[in-house]
């Protein structure tokens, strides 16, 4: 999934190849991407999104099936 949040930076989450949950994010809007952080184990699915107020959201469904919001 890919968001902007409400800097205009945008943000790219998924799932690497040895399942783990994995985000890159831009440093200032329009400008370079930072490295990559690795937010632990996922497997199952990952979906990002913004709030009302406009702040990013992570939704990570895990290896056991248990919804972890970020």
């Amino acid at each position: 999934d890919i968001a902007r949040d409400q800097a205009g930076r945008l943000f790219a989450i998924g799932i690497n190849t040895i399942g783990r949950v994995v985000s890159i994010n831009q440093i200032l809007a329009n400008s370079r991407w930072g490295a990559w952080e690795d937010l632990g184990a996922g497997r199952e699915q990952v979906a990002l999104g913004n709030n009302a107020d406009g702040r990013l959201e992570i939704f990570i469904v895990n290896a056991v099936r248990r919804l972890v919001h970020r």
